[in-house]
C-alpha cells in the first residue's frame, strides 16, 4: 500500500517536473528564471511547511516518535559522512561528489512527499531530518564546498528555515496553536511546496547535457552510492536492528527518515558549486540523474523495507 502511494506521488511530482521542462522548452520561461521559484520555496513555502508540521497535539507517543526521528536523522547524517569520507580515501571523491552523496533533497522533496504518502501528521518526523541536515549543510557542507574552515555563524543561526524549526518545536512543546486563518494560510503555502519545487527541477533539467552526462563513468559510481548502496545499508539497519521497537509505529517513523536518505541529491549543492567556482554542471548532472532514478529506487527499496 505504502509503495503504491509512493509511486503514485512520485509520478505526480514528475508531471510537475515535466511542466517546468516544457515551460523552458517552449520559450515561455528561461532556466535562469527558476531562481525566483527557488527563492520562493526556500524563504516562504518551506518555512510555512515546517511551521505547519509542528502544529500537532502533544502526546507522549508523538514526543517519543519525534525524538526517535531526530536521533535517527543525526545518526544517519553522521554515518553518511563517515562512509563517504572512508570511500573517498580510496576513490578520491571531490567536494562536489562528497556533498552530493552526503546531502539529499530532504526538505523541498521529502516534506510534501511524506504528506502525500503518509499524511500531514507524519510531516513532523520529516522536519526532524531537515533540521539536522540544515545544521550540517550550513556548516560542514558550506565549508567543504568553499574549501575553507571559515564559517559565517551569523548566517547559520539566522537561516530562516532553522528559525522555523526552533519556533515550531517551541510551539509544539508549549502547545501553542495558530488561529484557524493562519493555519489555513500555512497549509496553502505548504501544499504549494511540492509543485513549485519540482517545477524548478524540471526547468533546471532542460540545460543538462545528457550526452556528456552518460559518458562520464564517475557519475555512475557516485549515483550508485547515493541512490542504491547507502539507502540499502540504512534500510537494513532500520529493519533488523530493532530500533523501530523503541516507540509505537517506529517502523513508519524510520521510513520517513529512509525517504530522506533515498531522496535525490540536494539542489542546493549545485548552487553552492556555482558560488564557489566548483563544477556546477557536474553537480547539476548528478542532481539530474539522481532525480530521474529516484522514481525507480525509492519504491523498490521501500517495498523491500515494508516487506
Amino acid at each position: 500500500m505504502v509503495t503504491t502511494l509512493l509511486l503514485k506521488q512520485l509520478v505526480i511530482f514528475f508531471i510537475y517536473m515535466g511542466a517546468g521542462f516544457i515551460l523552458v522548452k517552449l520559450g515561455i520561461m528561461k532556466a535562469e528564471d527558476s531562481r525566483i521559484f527557488s527563492l520562493l520555496s526556500i524563504y516562504v513555502l518551506l518555512p510555512c511547511a515546517i511551521l505547519k508540521s509542528y502544529q500537532a497535539d502533544y502526546t507522549p507517543e508523538l514526543r517519543d516518535g519525534f525524538m526517535l526521528a531526530m536521533g535517527a536523522a543525526l545518526a544517519s547524517q553522521l554515518i553518511l559522512m563517515a562512509v563517504t569520507y572512508a570511500i573517498s580515501r580510496f576513490y578520491k571523491l571531490d567536494a562536489t561528489e562528497k556533498a552530493s552523496i552526503m546531502y539529499p533533497n530532504s526538505a523541498n522533496l521529502i516534506l510534501p512527499l511524506v504528506a502525500g504518502v503518509l499524511g500531514d501528521h507524519y510531516m513532523i518526523y520529516a522536519s526532524a531530518y531537515s533540521c539536522v541536515q540544515g545544521l550540517f549543510i550550513w556548516t560542514h557542507c558550506t565549508s567543504m564546498m568553499k574549501g575553507t574552515k571559515d564559517l559565517n555563524w551569523k548566517k547559520v543561526f539566522l537561516n530562516l528555515n532553522l528559525i522555523a524549526v526552533v519556533v515550531g518545536i517551541i510551539l509544539f512543546f508549549a502547545q501553542v496553536h495558530f488561529p484557524g486563518l493562519i493555519l489555513d494560510t500555512l497549509g496553502g503555502f505548504s501544499a504549494a511546496l511540492g509543485p513549485i519545487s519540482m517545477i524548478v527541477i524540471g526547468m533546471l533539467l532542460y540545460n543538462v547535457d545528457w550526452k556528456n552526462l552518460f559518458s562520464n563513468k564517475r557519475v555512475y559510481f557516485v549515483v550508485a552510492l547515493k541512490m542504491v548502496i547507502l539507502p540499502l545499508i540504512a534500510a537494513i539497519i532500520f529493519k533488523y536492528s530493532g530500533i523501530h521497537t523503541l516507540v509505537k509505529d517506529g517502523d513508519m517513523i524510520l521510513l520517513v527518515t529512509l525517504f530522506a536518505i533515498m531522496a535525490p541529491s540536494a539542489t542546493l549543492i549545485t548552487q553552492l558549486a556555482q558560488l564557489n567556482n566548483r563544477d556546477e554542471k557536474y553537480a547539476a548532472a548528478i542532481n539530474a540523474l539522481t532525480t530521474v532514478l529516484c522514481i525507480f529506487t525509492m519504491p523498490m527499496i521501500t517495498m523491500w523495507y515494508m516487506g
